[in-house]
């Protein structure tokens, strides 16, 4: 619109450039101000008009200087001269140009000599000065009404929804004392048929969710205005889900007035908008009561419903309608999050109005996407929870699934049910374009599937069947997942629904029993019920499944199958008891066995050989899985599987170590769920020693097992131990189990093991949310199919290679993992051709998660938490008690039972004491003995040798005397030798003095006589004979005195040697001796030592029998036979 253009362009014209002089931008600025705020009549209103034009004008390219100079005036222009339309528009216009908040981009500089200046941006300055008094506010929300005009009305809405964007709670503190304020809002909403009007209501309903958000007293005021019978009107005016984006806005603007407020939630159920949320997805209401109709009125509405109904499940699903569907479900969510009476006459209101069974339809018997089917069980888990009248419509209502079937199949299934045909439903039994679009994206090479009704079976049925089999889209977990959820909170209070399913475990007594269904995928055409169908997932071996190549193994349905039937059991001894009950024949059968008595014994039954309990199956299924674990960590270390490519599963059929680890945590998690605080449960466990093996080879090997697996044995254990109270023949019992964990395990790698899993983030990231995370994750997923189709610039297989990028691999359904996100992505990502946008750390975060996939569900985490402390400190107790009878007793008590355990401990210390030293006097005892021994054989030998040495003495002593006698002897006939000696010497002298006398007078007598000479020779020659025998017997007398004298010198010699072997033996005889004194006199001290060590024993074992503890008497009994 250029109304007032020329005028405009005139006046700015004058102002600008005065004549005869150049006027600047900031004295424009500042005249038009003070224009603005002059009081006298001489300015006019056109005056004025004329200036808050300019102002507008120039506010685009000098914001800062408008802003600076010129806003009190204008916000005290709108505050006056807010009557008038023109004026009224060009000042809000000029509000909106100056607290509008440029981008980075905008902010920069065209000119690279201006610099951007420091500090907020300058919208956001300005919106405080706009917001500094309630004033201008509260003169803008009267612009609102219908009376003004509409360019107006929607610049007021679009200043409104900036000032929210900037300062929203100092917005609503405004309008909270702004007279009419919220109804000048919702009057917006009110308008009638018309563009104009259009445009209002739709930039209203952009502004309410603002306007409300985090404020409770604004949502209460407009609640009470109205507001949810307008919102529901434009719904049902603009189609439905079917409307489109403006469906969207209003329904947003209801859940923002219901989130996190109860006081409207119970509002909206009084103002009986509850009933209306149904018929919003083309739910059909129910035929009235046959009574008020006729028979054939009656038969007409049947048939009407069910034609409405078969539309309501064939109905087409397009990326808009399903975000519409899911507000809707999730403003349900809303009216039954709390937990008061609220919320259960919410319950009730949903189920008489029939959103109960609407979801139900849309969640098991639709055409719907995975995500809204996920959407509904979440909802429908908390619809379920505490509430008889939603379980008992659970129990008794039936469903009709529909099921994908190949043209040809199709074509029989139509010409074969002329009923439906007859009802003209023929042509709406075809994929809607959300089924097709997704069928197309996973299986471009197939013909499109047409889809069919299977005949009608219990809703239970089919729940259990979704969590343990999935939906057609084998790649969503989502649903299964939220089927769990559901499940779980139906069975939670209602011990009746457990037992019911647990009774249909076991056939039926006859093909007509209507517990069971037949079963259209079942080759042999058996029927199916849901307990049978909830066994077959637990109890069937997985190896059958992974030995198929061309075949998906499909991990989650055993992880599921355990978590269900964990449901069926926690906490309930009745429900335990009758699964104990059911048994597995060799042949795969399911029987029910006969329990005589609580004692668990069975009635003995010669048919029932190889029969097997529950437990012992899922024991034998969890060592198989055991051992194909060990087999796939093999063939992955070797490059045979390439995990990094598919981290959550293998295309190829062939299960990774990762789908065995999360099968062996369902088993795990399902036993532990079953002998919490059930001794006869722990009893069925432990009947076989080979069991406790399996558990405890886990946890005891210190590498080549994953930490979680390890923890949930150890926990498992410890369940074991804790609650093996109940006598009976079983193989193990808890004594015997006590020293086994304390051998193979030890308390402190035991308490390891448990701490362990508290960091493994496949259990940290577990929370309250897990189920809803991982639906949201899925949505995302979804989102970005979408908005990847929407792009031109890339074919569809580009497209789904940079889905599964940017998302990180994927919903994962059998094999990929799946995690969950806290929320959608927003608009702001940014995902323009290419997918350039860079990564937020949101989308790290829902990466990581999405790579974790899904492991535990909170049912267990929590009862993990609850019980962790205690099953840890189990095998610390003594197995003549328990942890339970730790935690009832008294403070005195336990103080008393402290004291108790550390007087054993002293006792017990003393007593090691005490047989260490008795340990040691006994050894050093022995060795005084053998050193008594060894010496007294020494002291032996030495007297032995003594003697010998003193007979040797005695024999010497007479060979000395001997000696000495013949010495003395030999001396006496050498003396009287000698002496006849001399006197033949003496008689030789005197004979040869005379002869030499004579030879001398004879001499003359020589010469002169040689004849007489000769003679005289040779008689002198005779004479001389005697001579030299006298020389040969004084020779031989010398030799006889040297040969005496060496005797004599040897004897002494010998003597000699003699005293000192004598007397060195006494030396060694007294210091052996003297040895022997003082071994005595320590064996006389430790005697003594030992006598008082056993005096103060048998003083502590008087006290430890005066304290009643038991004292073994055989050490007293072997000191008095001593005695």
């Amino acid at each position: 619109m250029l109304h007032g253009f020329d005028y405009l362009r005139q006046q700015y014209s004058q102002l600008a450039k005065p004549p005869g002089a150049s006027q600047s931008v900031t004295s424009t600025v500042q005249t038009l101000a003070d224009r603005l705020s002059k009081q006298d009549e001489s300015v006019t209103i056109e005056d004025r008009k004329a200036a808050v034009l300019s102002l507008k004008g120039l506010s685009r390219d000098h914001n800062r200087l408008v802003g600076r100079i010129a806003l009190a005036p204008l916000l005290t222009s709108l505050q006056r001269d807010s009557s008038d339309e023109e004026v009224a528009r060009a000042l809000v216009e000029c509000c909106i140009t100056l607290c509008e908040v440029q981008t980075a981009e905008s902010q920069t500089p065209t000119n690279p000599k201006k610099k951007v200046e420091p500090g907020p941006p300058l919208g956001l300055q300005h919106a405080d000065i706009f917001l500094s008094e309630p004033g201008p506010l509260h003169a803008l929300l009267p612009l609102l009404a219908p009376k003004r005009a509409f360019y107006t009305r929607f610049a007021s809405l679009q200043l409104l929804g900036a000032l929210l964007r900037l300062r929203p709670s100092r917005v609503q503190d405004h309008v909270l004392v702004a007279p009419g304020g919220c109804g000048a809002v919702l009057e917006c909403l009110s308008e009638g048929a018309g563009s104009s009007a259009e445009i209002v209501r739709n930039e209203a309903l952009l502004l309410l969710p603002h306007l409300v958000h985090a404020n409770a007293d604004i949502q209460k005021l407009v609640a009470f205005e109205g507001a949810f019978e307008k919102l529901l009107d434009i719904c049902a005016v603009e189609g439905r889900v079917e409307g489109g984006v403006i469906v969207q806005d209003a329904l947003e603007g209801l859940e923002s007035l219901l989130r996190y407020n109860v006081s409207n939630q119970n509002y909206f159920r009084e103002t009986l908008s509850i009933p209306m949320l149904a018929p919003l997805l083309f739910y059909p209401p129910p035929p009235p009561p046959p009574s008020s109709l006729g028979p054939n009125n009656a038969r007409q509405a049947e048939q009407e419903y069910a034609r409405q109904l078969e539309a309501f499940a064939f109905q087409e699903w397009d990326h808009q309608k399903v975000t519409n569907a899911r507000l809707v479900i999730g403003i349900a969510g809303l009216l039954v999050g709390g937990q008061g009476e609220g919320r259960k006459a919410n319950q009730q209101a949903l189920a008489q109005s029939g959103m109960t069974r609407c979801l139900f339809e849309l969640a098991l018997a639709s055409t719907a996407p995975d995500t809204l089917k996920s959407q509904s069980l979440n909802v429908l888990s908390s619809l379920l929870k505490a509430s008889s009248a939603n379980q008992e419509l659970l129990s008794t209502l039936l469903v009709c699934p529909i099921q994908a079937l190949p043209a040809p199949q199709a074509n029989l299934q139509a010409g074969g049910d002329p009923e439906r045909q007859d009802h003209g439903l023929a042509a709406s039994n075809r994929p809607s374009s959300e089924f097709q679009r997704h069928h197309h994206h996973h299986h471009p090479h197939q013909l499109q599937p047409t889809l069919t009704r299977l005949p009608a079976r219990p809703a239970i049925l089919s729940l259990i069947g979704t969590a343990v089999n999935g939906t057609e889209n084998k790649e969503s977990l989502g649903v299964r997942v939220a089927a769990l959820a559901c499940f779980e909170s139906f069975v939670a209070d209602n011990l009746e629904a457990r037992l019911a399913i647990l009774g249909t475990m076991t056939p039926p007594a006859s093909q007509g029993d209507e517990r069971a269904t037949p079963d259209p995928n079942a080759s042999d055409g058996r029927p199916v019920s849901a307990g049978s169908l909830l066994l077959e997932g637990l109890i069937r071996s997985p190896g059958t499944e992974s030995a198929g190549v061309s075949a998906r193994f499909d991990a989650y349905k055993y992880l599921l199958s355990s978590f269900l039937f964990s449901h069926l059991i926690r906490g309930s001894e009745t429900a335990k008891r009758a699964a104990r009950e059911i048994a597995i024949t060799a042949k795969g059968e399911t029987i029910k066995r006969v329990i005589k008595d609580d004692s668990g014994e069975e009635e003995e039954d010669d048919d029932e050989d190889g029969v097997a309990s529950i437990i012992q199956v899922i024991v034998g299924n969890l060592t198989q899985a055991e051992r194909e674990l060990s087999e796939a960590v093999r063939r992955e270390r070797g490059g045979v599987v390439a995990t990094a490519t598919n981290p959550g599963g293998s295309s190829q059929g062939r299960a990774t170590a990762n789908d065995w680890t999360r099968v062996m945590t369902g088993y795990l998690v399902c036993l532990s769920t079953w002998l919490w605080d059930s001794p006869l449960s722990v009893r069925d466990l432990l009947s076989e020693s080979s069991n406790l093996q399996v558990l405890i080879q886990p946890v005891a090997q210190s590498s080549g097992v994953d930490p979680m697996i390890q923890a949930l044995c150890a926990f498992l254990l410890g369940i074991a131990y804790e609650f093996d109270s109940e006598p009976g023949q079983v193989a193990i019992t808890r004594k015997t189990m006590h020293p086994i964990l304390h051998s193979r395990i030890g308390s402190d790698q035991f308490a390891t093991r448990l701490t362990r899993l508290r960091d493994d983030a496949r259990f940290s990231e577990v929370g309250p949310d897990v189920f809803e995370r991982i639906c949201n994750q899925e949505v995302d997923l979804e989102i970005l199919r979408a908005r990847l189709e929407a792009n031109e610039n890339h074919s569809g297989q580009d497209q789904d290679a940079l889905v599964e990028e940017k998302v990180g691999g994927g919903a994962g359904g059998g094999n990929k993992e799946v995690a969950s996100s806290t929320s959608p992505p927003s608009d702001s990502a940014g995902l323009g051709p290419g997918l350039e946008s860079e990564e937020t750390e949101s989308d790290e975060e829902s990466r990581r998660r999405r790579r974790i996939g899904f492991w535990f569900d909170w049912s267990f985490v929590e009862f993990w938490k609850n019980n962790f402390v205690m099953v840890q400190k189990s095998i610390l107790v003594d197995p003549a008690s328990s942890s339970a009878n730790h935690a009832a007793a008294s403070t005195e008590l336990l103080d008393a039972q402290r004291q108790m355990e550390g007087f054993k401990e002293t006792i017990a210390k003393q007593i090691k004491e005490i047989e260490a030293l008795e340990k040691r006097l006994e050894a050093m005892t022995q060795e005084k003995v053998e050193e008594t021994t060894r010496l007294g054989n020494k002291l032996e030998e030495e007297e032995r040798k003594g003697k010998e040495v003193l007979t040797r003495l005695g024999e010497l002593e007479a060979e000395m005397e001997r000696v000495k006698a013949e010495k003395e002897k030999a001396s006496v006939e050498d003396s009287e030798r000698r002496r006849r000696l001399e006197v033949k010497v003496e008689e030789a002298e005197a004979a040869r003095r005379s002869w030499e006398e004579k030879a001398w007078g004879l001499e003359a007598r020589l010469s002169e006589r040689e004849k007489e000479m000769e003679g005289l020779r040779k008689e002198r020659e005779e004479k001389a004979g005697p001579s030299e025998r006298e020389e040969e017997l004084g020779r031989k007398v010398k030799e006889l005195e040297g040969a005496r004298k060496e005797r004599e010198e040897e004897l002494g010699r010998k003597v000699k040697e003699l005293e000192g072997a004598r007397k060195e033996n006494e030396e060694q005889v007294e210091q052996r001796v003297k040895e022997l004194e003082e071994v005595r006199k320590e064996n006389e001290d430790l005697l003594v030592l030992l006598e008082e060590i056993s005096s103060k024993r048998k003083k502590e074992k008087a006290l430890l029998r005066n304290g009643g503890f038991e004292v073994s008497e055989d050490e007293e009994e072997e000191e008095e036979e001593e005695e």
